[in-house]
């Protein structure tokens, strides 16, 4: 509920990610979805936009979101953004 951005992994399909993936865009939160590079997720995420990474190269997906997450950060005031490594 504090939360000023959610970050899901949906590559498996899991209902309670579903579920907070709609509450966070409920409550008006930003969301990030992940997912693995030529995985097809289910139809009800069709017009979502995916960060799309590969397990054969997660250093270059870790460094994509942290870009992506500090780019939204300033965007949108926030500080104190952590490294994902330092989570």
């Amino acid at each position: 509920m504090r939360s000023g951005l959610v970050v899901a992994e949906v590559t498996v399909p899991n209902p309670n990610v579903f579920y907070e993936i709609g509450l966070a865009h409920a409550l008006g939160k930003d969301c990030f979805i992940l997912k693995q590079r030529n995985v097809r997720v289910p139809t009800d995420f069709g017009g979502s936009h995916y960060y799309e990474y590969d397990l054969n190269d997660l250093d270059t997906g870790r460094e994509n979101l942290q870009r992506e997450i500090e780019t939204w950060a300033i965007d949108n005031s926030v500080e104190g953004v952590r490294r994902i490594g330092d989570l």
